[in-house]
């Protein structure tokens, strides 16, 4: 991939550079968990007294640079993690995802959790009907 990209940074034609036949392999989510109000989205800054992130099968990642114990400052963006799930299909991944966030654990701040549980519940989410305008419909 990295070859690739710096072909095609290098001006290489595309059709050189990728090959002949793309095949789509799979399906994958990414939520990004943040310590904020899950009804207005303001930060939610504070303690992690508790911040466990389940292990997986080899289906998800999850990337942090948090742990238990530090604190949550006002001052930076307040992304506690990126958790991203693979499946066979779109709803595999959904399911997978929703498997991952319901084995979150964090006290202290509040997080977004809520509100992205609601997003993978939604029908118009789940039928791939996503847009910015989706998140205005979703009630906790």
């Amino acid at each position: 991939l990295v070859a690739a990209q710096i072909r095609a940074a290098a001006g290489e034609p595309l059709g050189r550079v990728l090959p002949s036949r793309v095949a789509v392999e799979g399906h994958a989510v990414e939520a990004r968990i943040y310590a904020e109000d899950p009804r207005r989205f303001l930060p939610s800054p504070g303690r992690l007294v508790r911040f466990r992130l389940p292990e997986g099968d080899g289906a998800w990642r999850i990337e942090t640079g948090y742990r238990e114990g530090m604190e949550v400052t006002p001052f930076y963006d307040p992304l506690l993690a990126k958790a991203v799930v693979r499946g066979r299909s779109r709803e595999e991944a959904i399911r997978g995802l929703r498997e991952l966030l319901a084995g979150v654990e964090i006290e202290g701040p509040e997080t977004n959790i809520p509100f992205l549980l609601a997003a993978l519940d939604d029908p118009r989410f789940r039928a791939g009907e996503v847009h910015t305008g989706l998140a205005a419909g979703i009630t906790l």
